[in-house]
């Protein structure tokens, strides 16, 4: 990708500005495609399906049969998402 050099004030104690050339802004403002929508949906049921698989392995030496490890884990991690934003 060829680098556009901008020059820069001499006041200025910056270095040199890199600026993108118009196709990349081009491919930046489309819409991801049908086929990038349905591999990004395959690999996330994938993940949703293999984090729960994996929470109810590391749950099952509890011995508790109720739900609420499950909601209060959920919960916590819904408090943390939140205070993230």
């Amino acid at each position: 990708m060829a680098m556009v050099h901008v020059p820069i004030p001499e006041t200025s104690k910056a270095g040199p500005v890199a600026v993108a050339p118009q196709g990349v802004h081009e491919k930046l403002n489309r819409k991801p495609g049908k086929i990038a929508i349905l591999v990004f949906g395959v690999v996330l049921i994938i993940g949703v399906v293999y984090a729960g698989s994996s929470l109810v392995h590391d749950l099952s030496g509890v011995g508790n049969t109720s739900i609420m490890p499950y909601l209060l884990l959920g919960l916590a991690l819904l408090w943390r998402w939140h205070l993230s934003l």
